[in-house]
């Protein structure tokens, strides 16, 4: 496998692609787990603007689940972003 640590562009292709899958074959689960780590990976990188609608589509799957001790973790990271993206502006 060939591949580098901090290839963003080319993980949020891949993380893209998994949503795309997860979509085709109606696996809310793993809908779910791929939306809350696009949006951990936009508010660590390049879009976080983009982070806090991933969490939102998160939860509201995760709720339709009937899921809801997987809310805390998808609230955790959606404070995780407003605090990293706090943190880097001017």
């Amino acid at each position: 496998m060939s591949g580098s640590a901090g290839d963003h562009p080319a993980a949020g292709t891949h993380l893209t692609e998994a949503l795309r899958l997860a979509e085709q074959s109606g696996d809310l689960a793993a809908q779910a787990r791929t939306h809350v780590i696009l949006a951990q990976a936009h508010g660590q990188q390049d879009a976080p603007a983009a982070a806090p609608e991933h969490c939102a589509a998160s939860l509201r799957l995760i709720r339709r689940l009937g899921h809801p001790t997987l809310e805390p973790d998808v609230l955790d990271s959606l404070g995780f972003i407003a605090d990293h993206t706090a943190s880097t502006r001017p």
